[in-house]
Formats: structure tokens, sequence, C-alpha cells
């Protein structure tokens, strides 16, 4: 390291500035950053060796396939990456299915598998739509929608399974149709 360099200043600021260009260079020559893929610790339970060997399979045909020029090498890649997909579905649908079939007495280990299946919080997130040109979130929408529905549900069944006092019906629906939209920010 040129130390010549930080002397040649008298501002302490820049000497220390300087340091940390000199230092980081060396660090970058010498100790570059790697970035490793790291597998989860748990994995799913519909996850076996098979669809790991599968997975594996897939990737080196990927490699190959792109640093080729054989157009024959990318439709082998594709059929394994189809095979690889379809072989996931079948056995998240074969895992759901029989602990489902089992019928545990326990309502928490079927919820447990039902939740697994689905979506987490941080996958999902809220679709824009244009609306009367301004952005409405799909959960808005949604929302409306049911507000809708539920508001209307009583005149679908008729009066003949339940009474309703018509006052209260109309104050209802007035209620919920002239509700103020949310004001929702992503």
């Amino acid at each position: 390291m040129p130390w010549s360099l930080i002397d040649m200043t008298d501002d302490v600021d820049e000497k220390l500035d300087l340091f940390e260009q000199m230092f980081i260079s060396v660090l970058n020559d010498h100790a570059p950053v790697v970035v490793k893929r790291v597998k989860t610790v748990k994995q799913p339970p519909w996850f076996n060796a098979d669809l790991a060997q599968s997975i594996a399979a897939r990737d080196r045909l990927f490699n190959s396939a792109k640093t080729s020029t054989d157009t024959h090498a990318m439709a082998v890649y594709r059929r394994a990456r189809n095979r690889g997909n379809h072989d996931i579905r079948k056995a998240k649908r074969e895992f759901f299915l029989n602990s489902l079939e089992n019928k545990s007495p326990n309502p928490r280990v079927i919820w447990n598998h039902i939740k697994s299946s689905l979506a987490t919080t941080s996958e999902v997130q809220p679709r824009l739509t244009i609306q009367n040109f301004q952005p409405q979130p799909q959960a808005k929408m949604m929302a409306d929608k049911f507000n809708e529905h539920f508001a209307t549900i009583i005149s679908k069944f008729g009066t003949t399974t339940t009474t309703v006092n018509q006052s209260n019906y109309a104050r209802l629906r007035t209620y919920i149709t002239k509700k103020e939209p949310c004001k929702c920010v992503i």
C-alpha cells in the first residue's frame, strides 16, 4: 500500500477516506465477496431426495444449454424443467391429499397443512387496478364486493326463511353503500 499518499494531506478526514479506499481495494483483490446459495435447514415436508436429484439434473442441463449453441440442448433442458415442475406439483398434491385423508382428529394438524400449502403474506402483494383513472388496490375492491354481497344476501333468501325488520335492513344497506372508501397506502 502506498502509505505516502496518506502522508501528503494534512486533513484527518481525507487521510481516513484514502485509507478506507486503499484498504477496500486490497480486500476486494484478495478476498472478493462471493455469493453462495444456502439451502434452508428445514425443507418442506413434501420435498424428497428424488426431487432434489431432479432439480440438480435440471440445473446442470440449464448450464450446459446456456453455454451451448445447440438447440437440442435447450430442448432437453426444457423437458427436464417441465418434468421437474410436474414432479414438484405431484409431490405436493400427494402429500396434502394423504395428510387430509388420514383424517386426523386434531383440526390443528389439518389447518397447519392447509396453511402451509397457501402463500405466505410476504409472497402475496396487493395488486393495483385502475378504476375511474385512480389506482385502486385489489383488496379494497374485494372488500367492496364482500360488502355488496352481504348487504344483499338477505333479499336473495326472501322472507320465508328469515323475517327482517325492513327499516333496519334499509339503514344497514344505506350505511354500507355510503361508507367512506378506505385510504389504502401501498
